[in-house]
């Protein structure tokens, strides 16, 4: 799966892209695909496509973490030269003659940055809800309102589908109406990549109370790989993958393979 082949909205969409195709290389999942280390165990697609993305992510976060720091401490005129040396000395990406790729990695970090964290305007909040006064959560499918006198867990929140911390812009695109247990749960969660997908084995056929032991933020990563491969696979936005699959049920938890011990690759949801 081409992993920069979904339509990108915001900022930080964009510069994971730009890190893939760039410096890590479009081929480079073909090549773990081929490596020994991951022939065994069954697991190779799902693997290659967790070490791509997750070295992408990494550098992602720390290039936008680091052009936060060069905004608030700097002077202007130095934003880009800074993150331009701490690009090729830290993060050890060469410049390389004939090419602007390491300048348009710094320039597009540095407007991740100050796209980040800005506030949601009633304007976009009213785009999201489009006249509605009741919509489902998109990951757990609860039921929102938008009255004054809902219970907590009933009121309307915006989630970043690319969290706002990491150049997620707070637009229409990249908002969907979720409740307040799953927008907790997801966190800053940029893609499935980033979750805790290492953190449970059970065995196979596991009891009813051995599947209650998948915690909420790890079904929102199962259902974040779902939305972003159909985003790969149609080339649409994470978005409009997100509509399209529609919302997970929590306890509606299945083993792909019955054969096989339960870890993040072998459940599903029905």
């Amino acid at each position: 799966m081409d992993l920069t082949a979904f339509i990108p909205t915001t900022t930080g969409e964009h510069l994971f892209q730009v890190i893939i195709r760039d410096h890590i290389g479009l081929s480079s999942l073909v090549h773990l695909q081929a490596s020994p280390l991951l022939r065994v165990g069954g697991r190779t697609d799902d693997l290659s496509e967790y070490f791509v993305g997750v070295s992408a992510l990494n550098i992602l976060a720390r290039v936008v973490k680091k052009a936060e720091r060069v905004r608030s401490d700097e002077q202007e005129t130095l934003h880009q030269s800074s993150l331009v040396s701490y690009i090729q000395k830290t993060l050890g990406i060469p410049h390389v003659s004939g090419s602007d790729a390491v300048d348009r990695l710094a320039s597009l970090s540095l407007k991740a940055a100050a796209d980040s964290k800005r506030a949601i305007r009633d304007a976009v909040k009213n785009a999201v809800l489009n006249g509605q006064r009741e919509l489902a959560c998109y990951i757990c499918g609860g039921l929102l309102t938008k009255s004054n006198d809902a219970l907590p867990e009933n009121k309307i929140e915006y989630e970043h589908l690319w969290p706002s911390s990491f150049g997620g812009n707070s637009i229409p695109d990249n908002l969907l109406p979720a409740c307040g247990t799953c927008n907790r749960a997801k966190g800053h969660m940029m893609l499935w990549q980033s979750a805790h997908v290492s953190s449970f084995v059970l065995k196979p056929s596991p009891s009813e109370e051995e599947w209650k032991t998948i915690r909420r933020n790890e079904k929102i990563a199962k259902h974040a790989q779902a939305i972003f491969g159909h985003a790969c696979h149609n080339k649409t936005s994470l978005k409009q993958a997100a509509l399209a699959l529609g919302p997970i049920g929590m306890t509606s938890v299945y083993s792909a393979d019955a054969e096989d011990a339960i870890d993040f690759f072998n459940f599903e949801f029905r």
